[in-house]
Formats: structure tokens, sequence, C-alpha cells
């Protein structure tokens, strides 16, 4: 497994659009991750994009989904299975939708 040398975090624009949320710089082994996303919300009448913090899950994701193009770097088959190789060994837990939050299932990996 190839390690980044460098990680790095960003808060987007809310005043600029903005679609990733992460990057992976393959030559110089550097994965930037963001902190927050924008979403839009009606204030006092009007429509604003206001930044929402990230959860850990979700940063955790995008961090697994760019620790793997440092072995593939193309999308495809070979990098979404070690995007979840490498998800699955966090050991993350996300509470259990059926009982109601009371039991804890493995979290998912989800790459969209």
């Amino acid at each position: 497994m190839v390690m980044p040398k460098a990680i790095r975090s960003f808060m987007p624009n809310p005043k600029k659009e903005h679609r990733t949320l992460g990057n992976c710089w393959v030559e110089g082994r550097t994965i930037t991750i963001a902190t927050h996303s924008i979403s839009e919300r009606t204030i006092k009448g009007r429509r604003r994009r206001v930044l929402v913090p990230m959860k850990r899950l979700e940063i955790l994701q995008t961090f697994a989904h760019e620790l793997s193009h440092l072995g593939y770097d193309e999308h495809g088959y070979e990098q979404e299975w070690y995007g979840r190789t490498i998800f699955n060994t966090f050991g993350l837990t996300e509470p259990c939708p059926h009982c109601g939050g009371k039991g804890k299932i493995p979290a998912r990996y989800d790459n969209t």
C-alpha cells in the first residue's frame, strides 16, 4: 500500500460552485479532503448557500476513496474494491435502521 506524503483539508467557498469532496495528486502523493459541504437553505425568505460540517463517516469515506487512487489511478472495479477494503479496515459502525438505532451495524462504503 502506498501512503500519502501529505493530507490536507479545505473548506469550500459557498459563493463558488463546488462539486468535489476530495482530490488526490498521485505524483506528489497528496490527498486533499473537504471538511464542509455546501447546502442551500432559505434564510429570512432568501435562498442562500451555507457551509455544513461533514459527518465523520463521510470524511473517512472520502479519505478511503482518495487513498485508493494511490493504488489505482482510474475509477473502476479495482479502485472501488480497494476503497471499500480500506474503508472496512476502519471498523466503523452506524445505528441499525431496523431496531431504532439501539444496535450497531458495519458502516457501508458508498462510492457515489
